[in-house]
């Protein structure tokens, strides 16, 4: 059923594309150039765009159940993200969108030595990886049926669509025995692997507002994300046979599991200052808040610690020129609770342009 909705809705705005007859108010150059504090919060009607960013990410806090920063050098975590976004404005006041990324993160314990005899020492180190795509996502929004002035709002939602890979691959530990050393050297390296997708439909609501005073525009935006139903993944045992290697039994399909992700909660707040035509620049701050999940473990059900994140952003925005604008953001963890805190450097190029209004652009 959910597939034969989103296909009739993929239908529905193809054929609005290829019909769409209408010309924007205004010249499209003006529209495109027009400064981010005299914008709406969506597309103008026949205005498509395509964004590219890129993330890095480093872990510099971890918090812990009480809120304290319990991160040591001992373990390394960094994050890649390669994402993509196509939006288009049906109307001036409705807009669709779709989107995915792919997104990696490493995180790696330093190797540590542990005494397993007077003759013989133990080196462990292990990495976890979470690689691959996140869920394709398909949405839509609507503004305010009116000029934009001083205010704007704006509502929509979707769907995370279960597209992605998301059962744990199965791990590629090692296990050797340096026997010729004195002391004797058991070395063990774990290598997890998880992929980014969630197995099930994950909804999206979200919310907008903007309002504007001269060179000064005040965003804020919140977005509430939940499971359609539980899900069902692999859980890897380990285990070290005699001979000294891994169990064989990774050969087999694991161990199934029921667990229900997280409802995710995102809200942001950002001061805009229009230094010129074509040079933005932003102050804010963010908060996530995701709990209700649960894990299953031997037909037991334990929830999912509640995660919490407080965030400073800063960034700016360059109009390079008619059809491309460039945003850099920098993000600054400042509290949390159960979760990393990541500084993150981001990176986006936006391309925009009126592909059924002729000479929009010089």
């Amino acid at each position: 059923m959910l597939k034969t909705r989103c296909t009739i809705l993929l239908i529905g705005v193809c054929a609005t594309l290829c019909g769409q007859g209408n010309q924007p108010a205004g010249d499209g150059f003006a529209l495109l150039t027009t400064p981010y504090s005299e914008r709406p919060l969506q597309l103008y009607r026949g205005q498509l765009q395509g964004n590219a960013g890129y993330l890095f990410g480093v872990r510099t806090k971890l918090f812990d159940g009480s809120g304290r920063n319990v991160h040591t050098k001992d373990v390394i975590s960094e994050t890649h993200r390669f994402s993509w976004e196509v939006k288009y404005g049906i109307t001036d006041f409705l807009e669709v969108e779709t989107g995915s990324m792919f997104a990696r993160t490493n995180v790696l314990s330093i190797e540590e030595i542990y005494p397993v005899s007077d003759e013989t020492l133990a080196y462990v180190e292990t990495l976890e990886e979470h690689r691959g795509f996140t869920d394709w996502y398909l949405g839509a929004s609507l503004r305010l049926p009116r000029a934009y002035r001083h205010f704007d709002l704006s509502v929509g939602g979707g769907v995370y669509l279960p597209v992605a890979a998301y059962k744990s691959k199965e791990p590629q530990h090692t296990f050797s025995v340096d026997a010729y050393e004195a002391p004797a050297e058991i070395h063990l390296n774990y290598h997890r692997t998880y992929p980014n997708g969630t197995g099930v439909p994950v909804f999206r609501l979200a919310t907008a507002v903007k309002a504007t005073a001269g060179r000064f525009a005040f965003q804020g935006s919140g977005r509430l994300l939940f499971p359609a139903r539980e899900a069902v993944n692999i859980r890897w045992r380990d285990s070290v046979t005699g001979t000294g290697s891994f169990s064989s039994a990774y050969a087999s399909e694991g161990e199934e599991y029921a667990l229900l992700p997280n409802r995710t909660l995102n809200v942001d707040a950002v001061l805009h200052y229009r230094v010129n035509g074509w040079f933005d620049a932003y102050l804010g701050g963010a908060y996530l808040r995701a709990a209700g999940g649960w894990t299953e473990y031997y037909g037991d059900r334990y929830a999912t610690p509640a995660e919490r994140l407080t965030a400073l952003t800063a960034g700016f925005s360059i109009q390079a020129s008619p059809n491309l604008v460039i945003y850099e953001t920098t993000t600054f963890p400042l509290s949390g609770k159960n979760t990393d805190g990541m500084f993150q450097v981001s990176l986006t190029a936006s391309f925009n342009l009126f592909p059924f209004l002729k000479n929009s652009a010089p």
